[in-house]
């Protein structure tokens, strides 16, 4: 099988697995493995794999949960320091993470951060003011005291209290809302996770900005994804992104998660992965359609026919400045010589704007998550982990569903409504 027919089949088996609640590997019925009409949608490389023979998926699941099986008996004696040596079997593991099923690396993953620090002191009261966190339209929390996030950023930033039992997941401490006489049996605190995630994706703060195609689109209409601000690098930014890093950590090992909506390229900034066209079209497709527009020139043009409608070595930066690709940028024109080396330049100027920003993020992100355990993840992994899962069951929605009084109809393209029965 190719790789991602491998990737579809471990996501197919990881599903299995959430929906039966089952983790051991060798609990799976293998005729849950022939792919249906509906898996054949939903995994094409695996489909077509097996169009000539359904059994293979099978014979490749006993193969991979053989190899996972391996893999997590080594896993302890593995030096994950050696990861970016190719050839070692760190970088080996690490390399083929998304071939490894869920339930397995979970329970190792648990298992490890067991075997660190882990605070077991009762949970300690974290004050908070939310009428001091109301703010202006427009008002920005500057020097970091107004917000709850800024709050409790400077509340928390030097505790231990993030690193929580995994498999407790009990809150890391318990909010008491000043003036409003609120005691925390977990109310308080999901109200203010929840609140500091509005604020960070907001103008309050300046940790976070949109992506360029939620800054142009209609708001309403589709879903805002933010990325760190290329500009939030004074000292005081750096320690709230690596305070952020905490609490996506304290959300990896406690289960309450974070209502943070980021682009993909975030999540694989997090874990040291390359990053791809696809991910930086999702961010900016007006850079994107700059990029491919000149690359298509250079592959299916002659020198005569190139035109680079004026171009320099510069590009719009996320935050909307024009920045030079190289020293003196805005007098170098672009042409037919030197389109290479802007290609180049220009996807590895936008590569790198978040860089420095997700390295003070991952800081603090490896300091709850040890970073043994997200060299396992895959960047979905990892939001999930963080934010909750992206996906709705909804079969499991429909069996959950009461229809006292109404009748099921399904219609094509809008799934399952319910009418009055009259």
């Amino acid at each position: 099988l190719q790789p991602a027919a491998d990737q579809e089949l471990v996501h197919m088996v990881n599903k299995i697995f959430k929906e039966s609640q089952e983790s051991d590997l060798d609990s799976i019925d293998p005729i849950s493995l022939i792919p249906n009409s509906a898996a054949m949608a939903e995994y094409p490389k695996l489909s077509a794999a097996c169009c000539n023979c359904p059994m293979i998926a099978q014979v490749r699941y006993f193969m991979l949960r053989e190899i996972n099986k391996l893999v997590f008996q080594a896993l302890n004696y593995i030096d994950f320091n050696e990861m970016s040596s190719h050839g070692s079997l760190a970088h080996a593991i690490h390399t083929a993470r998304d071939r490894l099923f869920w339930g397995a690396k979970h329970h190792w993953m648990v298992s490890f951060m067991l075997r660190g620090r882990v605070c077991r002191e009762k949970p300690k009261s974290l004050r908070l003011e939310p009428l001091k966190a109301v703010m202006l339209p427009g008002e920005v929390d500057v020097e970091a005291k107004k917000t709850m996030f800024a709050q409790a950023f400077r509340a928390l930033m030097e505790k231990d209290w993030f690193l929580v039992d995994p498999k407790e997941k009990g809150n890391a401490f318990e909010v008491v809302l000043v003036d409003l006489h609120a005691q925390d049996a977990g109310g308080p605190y999901r109200e203010a996770i929840t609140n500091m995630c509005k604020e960070l994706q907001s103008e309050s703060l300046t940790l976070l900005i949109r992506t360029p195609d939620c800054k142009a689109a209609d708001q309403r209409k589709q879903i805002q994804l933010w990325l760190p601000n290329p500009d939030a690098t004074s000292k005081l930014e750096c320690e709230m992104l690596q305070f952020l890093g905490k609490l996506m950590g304290l959300a990896f090992r406690s289960g309450r998660f974070l209502e943070l909506d980021l682009a993909r390229c975030v999540w694989k900034h997090l874990l040291n992965l390359p990053i791809t066209l696809e991910d930086l079209k999702q961010v900016d497709k007006s850079w994107y359609g700059v990029y491919k527009r000149f690359e298509e020139m250079m592959k299916g043009s002659c020198p005569e026919d190139f035109d680079s409608s004026g171009c320099t070595f510069t590009y719009r930066s996320l935050t909307g400045n024009t920045v030079e690709l190289v020293p003196g940028g805005k007098e170098l024109d672009l042409g037919w010589d030197n389109c290479t080396r802007f290609l180049k330049l220009y996807r590895k100027a936008r590569e790198d704007e978040i860089s420095a920003q997700c390295a003070e993020i991952r800081k603090g992100l490896t300091a709850v998550v040890p970073p043994e355990v997200l060299a396992l993840c895959s960047p979905s992994e990892l939001q999930a982990k963080v934010c909750g899962a992206m996906e709705i069951n909804l079969d499991m929605l429909e069996r959950h569903t009461d229809y006292n009084g109404y009748k099921k109809k399904l219609e094509a393209g809008r799934g399952v409504l319910a009418y009055p029965a009259s």
